[in-house]
């Protein structure tokens, strides 16, 4: 059933497999991997929801067919969500858990996430590693305790400068927040997870796929990656034809030029994160206060975000400008649970 090490050729192809093929193979591996899970010592499989549009059509392509609509969703409301999303997961979710700790928590204690998960997680393993350690001089110097060269274990020269910054960078935040009650919920439950991720969203989940394909079933973390192959035109697609509700925060869906468009926000995900903010070219804590000031406002003033974006080197001139408040605006932020 797992398909070790797919070939970069042939997560191409099903890249430009037809939108129906993928629906088709999605389901297939949905269906293997929840009975691969039964007949493993778990009760079965879960859907994890965020209320984002990628797991929103994992969800809506679960519960539309008989073989998988018994599959719950678990939704892990960590507060960093928009609103809006919050509330879709809320609606989609048939079980929510929650962190043990607040985002301000896991940021006073370990640090902001800022540039992206592995830049962040090297520069919190630099303030507890002993200098001339071999985890100090891997991540320093791309040494290895073999005295091998390894250069994807170090931190690239130009990050270097955060090091003994006053702002304190860390990645622990997906841990604590997101990771932590969903493997607490599925060892409670003896479930495994369904995730809607997709290989081209970054280098690393490209090389997940290249390695276990959609259903990783080896070693003690298993994981299905259903619709790995999918692209951001598929998910556009499939949500456009099937006129399913989305979060309001992304607007609607137009076609321009053949392509599918949103006309509101591209990207929730966690709206504290500042992983790749440095690389858009509107940021997207500009778009935060235009669309959600009290959220801005409570990055400023409680997280200290203003800061972070700083040292990255990210130009907050606009932070400057005047804005009106919309008036609903307040009661979309007494619905998020991260309000100070």
């Amino acid at each position: 059933m797992s398909e070790l090490k797919v070939s970069l050729a042939v997560l191409r192809e099903r890249q430009a497999w037809p939108l129906e093929k993928k629906i088709e193979h999605t389901l297939h591996q949905i269906q293997q991997y929840d009975g691969w899970a039964r007949t493993n010592g778990y009760n079965g499989a879960y859907l994890a929801v965020s209320g984002g549009k990628d797991s929103t059509v994992l969800h809506h392509i679960a519960k539309s067919h008989p073989f998988t609509q018994h599959i719950p969703s678990v939704f892990s409301d960590t507060g960093l969500e928009y609103p809006e999303v919050r509330e879709m997961a809320l609606r989609l979710a048939d079980t929510v858990v929650r962190p043990a700790k607040s985002f301000k928590e896991v940021v006073e204690k370990y640090g902001y996430p800022a540039i992206s998960k592995q830049v962040a997680t090297k520069l919190h393993k630099l303030r507890t590693a002993k200098p001339g350690s071999a985890g100090y001089r891997l991540i320093m110097e791309g040494i290895t305790s073999a005295g091998r060269v390894f250069p994807q274990g170090k931190l690239a020269e130009k990050w270097k400068y955060l090091i003994n910054g006053e702002v304190r960078i860390s990645g622990q935040c997906c841990d604590e927040l997101k990771k932590k009650p969903m493997l607490k919920y599925a060892k409670k439950a003896r479930r495994v997870p369904i995730v809607g991720v997709m290989a081209g969203e970054s280098n690393g989940r490209e090389r997940d796929y290249l390695r276990y394909g959609c259903n990783a079933i080896e070693g003690n973390k298993p994981m299905s990656r259903p619709m790995a192959f999918w692209t951001e035109q598929d998910i556009l697609s499939y949500i456009h034809t099937n006129e399913i509700p989305l979060a309001s925060v992304y607007g609607e869906i137009v076609v321009c030029s053949g392509q599918y468009e949103l006309t509101g926000v591209q990207r929730t995900g966690c709206i504290f994160c500042a992983f790749g903010c440095h690389l858009e070219k509107k940021s997207r804590f500009k778009q935060l206060k235009e669309t959600h000031p009290k959220l801005w406002d409570y990055c400023k003033r409680v997280l200290g975000t203003d800061k972070i974006l700083k040292v990255m080197g990210v130009d907050i001139s606009w932070d400057a400008e005047g804005y009106e408040e919309p008036a609903e605006q307040i009661n979309l932020f007494e619905k998020c649970s991260c309000k100070s």
